[in-house]
């Protein structure tokens, strides 16, 4: 298991590493994810031992490895960019590391023959790294990283530069091939869709620091903060106040679940910051609102209509409110300019700080 405790580091007045703690227990995936500049990176760089830290230390199962060099501690770093030696062979490559680790020649040659077969290349050894595509030479690099055998995978936006259908079929073939290994793996990237695609545990970083870590659907269903739900860009965000269960805002008066203890205080105003999720927006025709008291049923305009996979976001603007992003995945989505009724389920309404 690694344990990374208290990490800090700074770059001039920039703190790469403020505070920053993080678990990888043996055989899960972890996902740390934020945007760009956040750390990310250096993290992976101070675990691995090529980056010292100014305050903290990396343990694996109890032991520091403060005086263990990156060589000793049986970690494996994939970056984003490969780093493949393009004058070598697939072969040569992948058998980089452990030519410099001093292992025999027939044990190099079994071990690059099983690192091309678990990442899909059988028969590679010889091809030119130029004459590969960019998915097959995310391959070359992910299989030279796992060829040592290492107690702990670390990868840095490994799929960052690939198109977006090769990245997606990937992701399911890095996921498959996590768990048939029981890989103790580090997944860093700043894609919400890779993250939540392929770790059991997942860490939002912003600024040198953990905002938030839980499992993929509990931080995804519940942002812990504004700030991260911005992040993962959820955008219905308003200022209201919270009493007895119900929640008073610029769009509309309708039920909170399970907001806060200040939510279900009974005639107690709370001023708070209310998310709506944009999927627990139902449209409808106006002439079919749904019955209800007066103002707790939204109104407005469709200003907005855009095509994701699986469906339409639409943005609608709320008589007397501010713009609701509503995702639309229903039959009969509602053309620009047509007026609309709006239920929001209660589910998918939440504070944050």
């Amino acid at each position: 298991m690694l344990e990374a405790r208290d990490l800090a580091l700074h770059f001039g007045p920039v703190a790469a590493l403020d505070g920053f703690a993080l678990t990888v227990p043996d055989g899960r995936v972890v996902s740390v994810l934020g945007p760009s500049g956040c750390g990310k990176s250096t993290l992976l760089r101070v675990i691995a031992g090529l980056q010292p830290a100014e305050a903290g230390d990396v343990l694996w199962d109890g032991t520091s490895l403060r005086d263990t060099p990156p060589h000793r501690r049986g970690f494996g770093l994939m970056f984003q960019d490969y780093s493949l030696f393009p004058h070598k062979t697939v072969a040569g490559n992948v058998a980089f590391g452990l030519r410099m680790a001093g292992m025999d020649r027939a044990e190099v040659s079994r071990r690059v023959d099983a690192a091309l077969e678990r990442v899909g290349l059988p028969g590679y050894r010889d091809r030119s790294i130029g004459n590969l595509s960019g998915g097959e030479q995310q391959r070359v690099a992910l299989a030279r990283a796992l060829a040592p055998e290492p107690r702990l995978l670390m990868l840095d936006e490994p799929l960052g530069a690939l198109d977006r259908t090769l990245r997606e079929r990937l992701l399911g073939e890095l996921r498959q091939l996590f768990a048939d290994l029981g890989i103790t793996a580090i997944y860093v990237t700043h894609d919400q869709e890779e993250a939540f695609a392929l770790a059991d545990h997942v860490v939002v970083m912003r600024a040198g620091r953990v905002e938030q870590e839980g499992k993929p659907e509990e931080v995804w269903r519940r942002p812990a903060g504004e700030w991260v739900a911005r992040f993962l860009g959820l955008a219905n965000i308003v200022e209201a106040r919270v009493v007895d269960g119900w929640a008073v805002t610029p769009w509309a008066r309708f039920r909170v679940s399970g907001a806060s203890a200040a939510a279900s205080a009974p005639m107690t105003p709370v001023a708070v910051r209310l998310v709506l999720r944009p999927d627990a927006i139902t449209v409808a025709a106006l002439g079919a609102a749904p019955e209800g008291a007066p103002g707790d049923v939204p109104r407005g305009t469709v200003v907005s209509r855009v095509f994701r996979a699986g469906g339409y976001l639409l943005r609608v603007q709320v008589d007397g409110g501010p713009l609701l992003e509503v995702q639309v995945t229903q039959a009969g989505v509602p053309q620009i300019g047509a007026r609309v009724c709006l239920t929001i389920a209660a589910e998918g309404v939440f504070v944050v700080e």
